[in-house]
């Protein structure tokens, strides 16, 4: 059995608990349709359902011994690790600082720089990346706050 995949599996499990548990919490202005709350629920019922697909899948996987890995594979892997951290503290960063800097800004920080974490390393578009960060980041604001009628925070904006 793959330790490590049977742990994070665990992991995105207890996440999704812990996601469906905090969106208790949000306040749903919505009177019919679509609330505040769809989709942190449908997300967290999203990451259990893969955590226990990954468990699943270890547990029915053999494990295989005597593969030897080079350093190319351990230092493919720690990159792949590293990009998990750093998405986690940008999802992290995004939600502290979603009330005070608003959406748009916060959402356009936040698919900048994750676009940045998950591009190819030799050809970084900066500008391209910005553009599709604002135009991502006012489409959605635009499609919640008018066509769902979610309220969404305005920080230093509103």
């Amino acid at each position: 059995m793959n330790k490590k995949n049977f742990g994070l599996g665990v992991f995105v499990i207890a996440l999704g608990f812990a996601m469906f548990l905090a969106s208790l919490g949000i306040k749903d202005f919505a009177a019919v349709g679509v609330g505040a709350t769809f989709f942190p629920r449908l997300a967290s019922m999203g990451f259990v359902i893969l955590g226990a697909l990954l468990i699943i899948q270890v547990l029915r996987k053999p494990e295989t011994t005597g593969r030897e890995t080079d350093s190319s594979e351990v230092a493919d892997t720690r990159k792949k690790y590293y990009s998990i951290v750093q998405s986690i503290v940008l999802i992290v960063l995004f939600l502290t600082l979603l009330e005070t800097l608003g959406y748009i800004i916060c959402s356009a920080l936040y698919i900048f720089f994750q676009i940045l974490v998950l591009a190819n390393e030799k050809k970084k578009r900066y500008v391209l990346y910005g553009i599709i960060s604002v135009i991502s980041s006012l489409t959605t604001y635009v499609l919640f706050v008018r066509v769902f009628q979610v309220m969404i925070p305005r920080g230093i904006l509103g």
